[in-house]
């Protein structure tokens, strides 16, 4: 059985994760938070040397002033898989393009591609 993960919708969630996004929309909206799970703490193991990453304080400062919850996710949809990013036929200009390039040098710091190895191993044993 092939997992097939989409590297950039996994790329910005964890971003978010780290952030502490999903579990403050629910604690803000349903004055509760998220359930924990393995794979979450795996995230936070993996990256947590990587939290006071550029793209995190930068992801941290554009979220707060963004309505719209589904913003970065639409947006890396715009992009190639990472490490490329590259802009895509249906490309749409988005006032938050210099966070790509952010998010770009974030996969190689932390080297991502290595992370969703190891996941992807442990799932399959």
């Amino acid at each position: 059985m092939d997992i097939i993960v989409d590297q950039r919708i996994e790329l910005i969630t964890i971003i978010q994760t780290l952030c502490g996004y999903w579990d403050n929309l629910s604690l803000k909206f349903y004055k509760k938070t998220l359930f924990q799970c393995k794979y979450k703490n795996k995230i936070k193991e993996y990256f947590e040397k990587y939290k006071k990453n550029e793209t995190i304080y930068l992801y941290n400062k554009l979220c707060n002033n963004e309505m719209d919850i589904s913003a970065f996710l639409t947006l890396v949809l715009y992009y190639s898989n990472p490490p490329l990013l590259n802009k895509n036929i249906n490309y749409k200009e988005n006032k938050y393009e210099y966070f790509i390039d952010s998010i770009k040098k974030y996969y190689v710091e932390t080297k991502f591609d290595c992370f969703l190895k190891i996941i992807k191993t442990n799932i399959i044993k």
